[in-house]
Parts: structure tokens; sequence; C-alpha cells
């Protein structure tokens, strides 16, 4: 029959045995180790890209044509001049500027308005940085042309100028000054920091003077034009303020009138801004909240006494029930008798006598709890029938005041709006009448806005290109993009590459991290002949794992092997392992169980076995018979045999009660039982044989399994209900990690929870 040890399905077959504790700062190690990884498989990718990049911005940037800036500043008046008062003529900041001005003039500042003045008044459409650009196809040609007539060739050179010619074409004026003005626009910038009131107006241009002239006369029109604006609109709004103050001075008078009027007439009094019947209302909701919130409290302890009589604890998450001192002292009785029941089915077994009177005084116990929690019960009931008496008695007394507060509402809304009224009319009379004072007071004196703080003047240094700013630039973007596109080719490549990648991908606890060997070396070789190489440290950390007691099942005795895909390693972990644990001095077994493709005996004895598993579990041969003895590790193998010519599938013969029977007395024999399974991608042998071990290994070949196969493995692994200790990454690049990484992590697992 199967052994008790194989899994129940209760929902722990699948789950990790070993957890490495998990923080901040693990994850940041990983994060960091994982950059470090791609960047030393990608290093030479990595140096070439930065080369190839640096030398093309180089080439691009010495091709540049310079740029020069030449800057002036325009402040705006802080300060304004009073002659109404000989005491004090300059007055402090003003206080009407703010940010919204300041951006408002910068607005004015790049207005293309602006802008068509300054090129009409310098005439820069004749200038050669404000002509139109030749379409691509005319500037080809010319560089042609070009060519041609440094090579000596005058007739193909004029020739090729006439082409140019018709290419380019010949816009009319109306073109050409839009043309100057669009050039004008992207060579001019206005900027302001937010935190003064100073604008920065700066022109490139391809000449340092051209673009100091044509600052100081940007700068120079703005600040006519402020001064011509402001005069125009003075003398306009002189005579409009003088009737508008006339007109809102009548029409507040009558406004307040009225409103005087109908207060009186309802009695509209509100002390202190806020109504009596407000403020009553206000009280009484208060209490209203308050009212519903302890119902809402009282019904929610009622009805989880409720839901909680019909479980065994019956009501003990309630405090009303946990005070009872009767209900426990009744639990401390119904611990008692359960106790005793225990007792006595341990001692006479379940058809006793004394057994069934212990369960009866259990079961009553119980019945009297049940009677005390009612009590309690009836109680609650009691205090939310109160308390929604309360809260109903005030909902009436809310009702009451709202349909008072509503009739008190309608008298006085109109006495608001004609409260607003009176305020916008009053608002507006006293602008007005401060506008006109402020009109009255500017006429004649009126000054502009803002003045010119510093005129541009020449620059020695073109401003664009900064030629060691882009290199440095180009440097950075470079690196930015070498590694961005080296880790997007390591995430494209199949498979893991390390066991954080697993552990993400699988939610399986990654174990051990073989190194990469060779053919000639495997890692059943290195266990034997290189007991100080890193394969084999990983190898002992793995034993040392596997030596931990677990949770529920002890220390785990047997043991499968298995992989996703063939060709991924299996077999070799398998003979390695055990005889890691065999160089220990302990007994172990190792059972080839892959009668399709078997390779323990060919891996451990160079030959295939003629004899094996198949003629155990058929029962031509006993098991101590087809048992083959590795004399150079001290550690027994029972080879699969040949499969050839038997009448069932081997998922039929290892199915059988002679293969649970085999695995049992083998389990009692030996310390050690390990399973070398099929993949359990092609076959569902693995499944099988991991519900007749303890735990199972998926062994999975780093930057060859697929991901997809590995997930779809371990699915069918959890789908059978079979408990995997976890995942071997095998094959590392030794890029991926410093030596011994492995190691040291099952050293640090093995700390934390032994």
């Amino acid at each position: 029959m199967i052994p008790a040890r194989i899994p129940d399905g209760q929902g722990e077959s699948h789950l990790p045995a070993l957890a490495l504790p998990q923080g901040s700062h693990a994850s940041k190690e990983t994060s960091l180790g994982a950059l470090a990884g791609i960047f030393r498989r990608s290093r030479r990718f990595i140096a070439l890209w930065i080369l190839a990049w640096l030398a093309l911005a180089f080439v691009v940037i010495i091709n540049l044509q310079p740029i020069y800036s030449s800057s002036a500043m325009v402040m705006l008046n802080t300060r304004q001049l009073h002659y109404a008062e000989l005491r004090e003529v300059l007055t402090g900041p003003a206080t009407g500027i703010d940010g919204n001005a300041v951006r408002s003039e910068v607005e004015i500042l790049t207005s293309p308005q602006l802008m068509r003045r300054v090129v009409e008044d310098l005439e820069l459409t004749k200038l050669a940085d404000f002509q139109p650009t030749p379409p691509l196809s005319a500037r080809i040609v010319g560089g042609l042309a070009d060519l041609a007539s440094r090579a000596g060739l005058t007739s193909a050179a004029r020739m090729l100028d006439g082409w140019t010619d018709a290419l380019a074409g010949d816009p009319d004026e109306q073109t050409r000054f839009e043309i100057a003005v669009a050039s004008y626009q992207r060579g001019l910038s206005v900027f302001n920091t937010g935190r003064s009131f100073v604008i920065n107006v700066t022109f490139q241009a391809s000449s340092p003077e051209l673009a100091t002239r044509i600052v100081n006369r940007h700068v120079d029109l703005y600040i006519e034009d402020q001064r011509r604006i402001k005069n125009e609109a003075l003398t306009a709004a002189r005579s409009w303020l003088d009737r508008e103050v006339e007109e809102q001075a009548n029409r507040l008078r009558l406004a307040e009138r009225e409103l005087q009027e109908y207060r009186e007439r309802f009695q509209l009094y509100q002390p202190g801004g806020t109504s009596l019947t407000a403020q009553r209302l206000a009280e009484m909701n208060a209490q209203l909240t308050m009212a519903r919130a302890d119902l809402a409290q009282r019904e929610a302890r009622l009805q989880r006494v409720r839901e909680s009589r019909s479980l065994a604890a019956a009501g003990d998450a309630d405090t009303d029930v946990q005070a009872s001192a009767t209900i426990s002292r009744l639990r401390e009785q119904e611990a008692i008798a359960r106790r005793r029941e225990a007792e006595m089915a341990a001692q006479f077994g379940n058809s006793h006598p004394s057994l069934r009177a212990a369960r009866a005084e259990v079961s009553e116990v119980q019945r009297k709890i049940g009677e005390e929690v009612g009590k309690v019960l009836r109680g609650l009931q009691s205090e939310v029938q109160i308390s929604r008496a309360r809260e109903m008695e005030l909902r009436r007394s809310v009702a009451d005041l709202e349909r008072e507060m509503g009739a008190y509402e309608r008298n006085d809304a109109p006495a608001r709006e004609a409260e607003r009224q009176v305020n916008i009319t009053r608002t507006l009379y006293e602008n007005l009448l401060s506008r006109q004072k402020q009109v009255a007071a500017q006429e004649g004196i009126q000054q502009a806005d803002a003045r010119v703080v510093s005129y541009g003047t020449p620059p020695l240094l073109p401003s664009f290109p900064r030629k060691s700013l882009l290199l440095a630039i180009s440097g950075v973007v470079a690196a930015v993009t070498a590694l961005g596109l080296a880790m997007l080719r390591d995430r494209l490549r199949p498979g893991f590459a390390t066991l954080g990648e697993v552990e993400a991908a699988t939610g399986l606890r990654g174990l051990v991290a073989l190194p990469q060997t060779s053919r000639r070396r495997p890692p059943h070789w290195q266990v034997l002949h290189q007991p100080k190489s890193a394969t084999a440290e990983a190898l002992r950390s793995l034993r040392m794992l596997l030596a931990l007691p677990r949770t529920g099942i002890g220390r785990i005795r047997s043991l499968a092997v298995t992989s996703a895909l063939p060709g991924e390693g299996k077999t070799s972990l398998a003979l390695a392992l055990a005889r890691s644990l065999a160089a220990s001095g302990l007994r172990v077994l190792l059972i080839d169980a892959d009668l399709r493709r078997p390779g323990v005996a060919r891996a451990a004895f160079g030959r295939e076995a003629e004899q094996g598993l198949v003629d155990v579990l058929s029962g031509r041969l006993p098991a101590t018979a087809a048992v083959a003895s590795d004399s150079v590790a001290g550690l027994d193998i029972l080879p699969a045999g040949r499969f050839e010519g038997e009448a069932v599938a081997p998922q039929d013969l290892l199915a059988t009660t002679a293969m649970a029977e085999l695995l049992e007395a083998a389990d009692k024999a030996y310390d050690y039982v390990l399973v070398d399974t099929p993949p359990v991608g092609p076959v569902s042998d693995a499944a099988l044989i991991g519900r007749m071990v303890q735990e199972t290994i998926l062994v999975t070949q780093s930057g060859k399994s697929h991901r997809e196969a590995v997930l779809d493995g371990v699915a069918a692994l959890q789908m059978a209900e079979v408990r995997i200790a976890g995942v071997v990454l095998n094959g590392i690049d030794p890029k991926m990690a410093p030596a011994h990484g492995a190691y040291r992590r099952g050293l640090r697992a093995a700390y934390f929870h032994a």
C-alpha cells in the first residue's frame, strides 16, 4: 500500500520548505546584484555603444554653427510717483504687481506685434539670418554647386546655381516678412525667475553685434509702447469714470433704502450672523449623530453575539460575553471535560462506555454556555431598543426644526439677494471713485510700468554650442541608453539567470545555484575529485538545507529530483547530491525512475544496467539483487534497467503498490532515498513519484529553460499536490555572481532558520 507520508492534499503540498528573510535591504541587494550581473555580461557591448555614440556626437558638435546671445534686463516699476502729497513724493513698493502681472509683461514682450515693429524698424528682412531657408533639394544642389566651383568646373557650377535658384523660388515681400518674423521669434527668449520683477530678454544671432542691436531695440520699443498706450487710455477713462461714479452713487442709495425696509417688515434679525433656529438645529443634529453612532455600536455588538452563537466559541469575540464570569467558568469546565474525553479515547478507545459519558458531559457544558450567551443576547437587545427609541425622538425634533428653518430661509432669501446687490453696487462705486481719483492724479505725469535696467552688450563667446557640456550630456545619454539596451537584451534572453528571477517567476524558494561545468567534469565528478570546488560547496549547502527539519514532516528522508524539460541536468544533480550525502557517512540509495531515458547508471558506471527497477517492480528480481554499489562514493544505486518488451506503460508500472512498498522499505533501510524522475513537462511520471516521497526538487537550466515550460512544470506538480522543496538553478554563468555565492546563501538560510 502507499506510504502514509504521501501528501493528503490539505493545501500545503507545494509550499517551499525554507524561506529566506525578506526585507528592504535584501531587495536592494538583489536589485544591485542583478544590475551588476547585467553590466558584467554586457560590458563589451556597453563600451562599444558608448564609444560609437561619443564619436558621432563629437563629429556633430564640432560642425555646429556658433550662435551668440545678447541679453537686456527690464524691471517692472515697483515704486510709483505721487505729486498730490509733497511730503512723500516716492512711495513704497507697489502692491498691484504680482506674479500674474509679471507673466503678462512677459507675454507682451514676446507678442508678434512687437516683433513686427522691430523687424520693420531695423529692416531685418535684408539680413541673411532672416532670409527664407531653401528646401532640402535646393540645399543639396547648392552644395554640389560649391563642390563644382572648388573643383574648377565653372560651367557645371553655373548650371547648378541656376537649378538652385529655381528650386528655392522667389517669395514675395509679404512672405519674406512673415519668414523674418518667424525667424525672429525663434531667436527671441524672455524669462523671469518668478522671485523678482526683473525680466531677462535674450536674442540669439550669428553675429554678436547683430544680437546686441536687436535686443536693445526690442526693449526700447517695449518701453515706448507702454507710455503711448497708458496716455491714450487715461484720456478715454477720465470722461467715462465721471459718468459712472455719479450713476453708481444713485443706485447705491436706492438699494440700501429698499433692503432696510424689507428687513424691518419681516423682522429678519441675526445676532452674531446666525439665526437662533439655525443654532438650535445644529445642536440637535449633533445629538442625533451621537445617538445614531451609539445605536450602530449596540446593533453591531448584538449582531456579533448572534453570529457567534452557532460557533464552538459561542460569542467569545464580544466583550460582554468575555466579561461573564459564568461563561468563563463553563469554559474551564468544557476544557476539563474535553481533556478527560481525549485521555479516555487514547486509553480505552472510541467504544468505551466511559468515553460516552465524557462526551455527554461536554455536550451539557456546551448547552449551559449557550444559555448564558442567550442571556447576554437578550440584554443587548433591550439596549438596542432603548437606543433606537432615543434616535427616533431626536429625528422628529430635527424634522420640526428643519421646517421652521425652511420658513425662515424663504423669507431671508430675498433679503440676502438684495444685500448681495447692495454689496456689489457699493464695491463697484468705491472702485470707480478710487479709480477716478487715481486717474486725476496720474494724468499728465504718466510713466511707463517698466524700465531698462541693463542694455545688451556684444558677447565674447558663443552661447551655442557649449562643447564640453554637450559632450558630457552625450556621455550620460550614451551610458543610459547602453545600460537600457543591455537590460532589454538581458530580459529578452530565454530562461532564468539568477535565483532571484526564479523565485519571482515561480513563487518557489531558490535553493542553490550550481556553476556551469564541462562535460568532462560534471557536478557528480567534482564532488569526488574536486571537493573544494564551487560546485561541491553548493551541493554541501543544498545538503545542509535538506538536513533541516520541516514543519509537520520532520527531516527529509526521501526526495525526488525532476525538471521541466529534458537536458536540464537533473540526473547529474541527483547523482552529485547522492554522492555528497554519502561522502558524509550517510546511507544513501539513488533510484533511477526515468524508465524511458535512464541515465544514472551511465553517469555513475559509464554503461547502462541490464537489470534494475523495472525487474523489481515486475517481480522478476528482488530489490537487494538489483541494487548496484558505487564503491568510490559509498553509494547504493538502483538503476532503471531495460524497459523494452514490457506489457504496461511506465506510469502504470510506477503506480503499482510495489513501487510504494519499495520506497517504504528503502526509507527504513537508508538515511536518504533519492529518486531521479523523468521531466514533468512531457510525462506525468514525476508527479506520480512526487506523491510517494516527502519532497521534490525542480531543476532548471540557467539561460536555457524557457520560462513558460518551467511555470507549466510547477503548475503540473502543484496540481498533483506534490510538495516542492524548491528550485535548483543549474549551469549558472560564473559572471552572474561572485564565486561560491550559492554556498554562502545556503549558510545564510541555515543561520536564520536552524
